[in-house]
């Protein structure tokens, strides 16, 4: 035992770190609902995900540098759960980051191309 800065006496093992719990986040109904498979991918993405009310949805899909490399959707969609496929067989083989933007949010997940 050693005593710290305090005076208090503590194990000769302390570790401290600068991070603090601020709450908890909820995720949105589309973030939840986002599923992207198979990842890695080798052809084709497969993107499912729930719309709550319709809304318009836009997807791209960018390098890692921030290039957007594809548009993959950009259009109103209805209330329901949605499937869209995408090819990548043009694709080079490497990280990618796909894009799910809305009026109200974006989400970025990252994608695998074998």
């Amino acid at each position: 035992m050693k005593r710290n800065i305090s005076g208090i006496l503590t194990p000769k093992s302390t570790y401290y770190t600068n991070s603090t719990a601020t709450g908890v986040t909820e995720l949105s109904g589309l973030e939840s609902s986002l599923k992207l498979y198979p990842n890695p991918v080798m052809d084709e993405l497969t993107i499912s995900f729930t719309v709550s009310d319709k809304q318009h949805i836009f997807i791209s899909l960018a390098d890692m540098m921030g290039r957007e490399i594809a548009v993959i959707a950009n259009g109103a969609y209805a209330m329901g759960a949605q499937t869209l496929s995408f090819g990548t067989s043009s694709l080079s083989r490497g990280l990618y980051l796909l894009r799910v933007q809305t009026d109200d949010e974006t989400i970025t997940r990252k994608v695998i191309l074998q």
